[in-house]
């Protein structure tokens, strides 16, 4: 299924002419694996709480560095990005 969805978003990225595409669908293959993977250590109650907080804790940080890198980093690259599909 991880491969399956990932796949589909390399599709759309390459429609839509998006680059990295395939770095992107590979970041989303592991994500979705690693993913399932603490949901069935969740399951069978196998550190419950420490694989929850960990997965909150790394997915809060991955949120905040790229909104900071996108927001402070690229203010101009943001600005055409934003202007771009904007004009489509």
């Amino acid at each position: 299924m991880a491969n399956f969805l990932s796949q589909a978003l390399v599709t759309y990225l390459k429609n839509i002419e998006i680059d990295n595409a395939e770095t992107i669908g590979k970041l989303t293959n592991y994500a979705i694996i690693i993913f399932v993977f603490s949901l069935a250590l969740t399951q069978l109650n196998i550190g419950k709480e420490l694989i929850s907080n960990a997965f909150l804790i790394v997915f809060s940080a991955l949120c905040l560095a790229l909104a900071l890198a996108f927001g402070i980093g690229g203010k101009e690259w943001a600005a055409g990005v934003i202007n771009k599909y904007f004009k489509n």
